[in-house]
């Protein structure tokens, strides 16, 4: 059951790192103008803003029958195609990872107040953290805290680290190429499309016991 949980955290962490979204690009940007020291800072932003929208979505969570939660799980399998075959869109228009140039930053404290804020208006981690983290740790917590520090050690490790990687490659690279990024979303593609046909058959089996 251990594994279970670790092998979640670590794909749904790579899969929030691989596809480019408002939290990559202001990342790069910080990376590119100021250098990977601040860019190093700005991943640590989802570590505070995540802090609300995880203890929202959980108590919203915590509360609900398993009928509800299996039928969330079905919802975050849908939403995992959905990404899937928003980074299936991406491949087909060349997208990469590029800095859109307009991040206009100075103080470390002001880089990182900037990123908090981008993440907490940002709708992707409520969409997250209510279709695909939130019923999961929900589910570890039911069983067990070990489990749920598992799963946020693996998710957050993960996450973190891709991240720092993105900020170390931008700093020595100034870009990926489309290539790369081709191929880094065509694993994408899979490891989604595996995960959301799991939780849509763990919803469905839930519901049907």
């Amino acid at each position: 059951m251990v594994l279970y949980y670790l092998t979640t955290g670590f794909s749904y962490a790579l899969s929030a790192v691989s596809i480019p979204g408002p939290l990559q690009t202001n990342i790069l940007n910080v990376t590119l103008r100021f250098g990977w020291r601040r860019g190093i800072v700005t991943i640590f932003s989802p570590l505070i803003s995540d802090v609300p929208i995880a203890f929202l979505m959980i108590v919203i969570l915590g509360s609900l029958p398993d009928a509800a939660l299996n039928a969330i799980r079905i919802g975050g399998g849908l939403f995992l195609w959905f990404l899937a075959y928003n980074a299936y869109q991406q491949i087909r228009a060349g997208a990469t990872f590029k800095a859109d140039g307009n991040v206009e930053l100075e103080s470390v404290r002001a880089v990182l107040f900037k990123a908090v804020l981008i993440n907490l208006l940002n709708p992707g981690p409520y969409i997250f953290w209510g279709a695909l983290n939130g019923p999961t740790l929900v589910g570890a917590l039911r069983e067990s805290l070990w489990l749920a520090l598992a799963f946020l050690l693996a998710f957050y490790g993960t996450f973190l680290g891709g991240l720092a990687l993105l900020v170390l490659l931008f700093d020595r690279l100034g870009s990926i190429s489309p290539r790369v990024t081709r191929r880094i979303l065509i694993f994408t593609i899979v490891l989604l499309s595996f995960f959301g046909a799991r939780l849509i058959l763990e919803g469905v089996t839930g519901l049907l016991a």
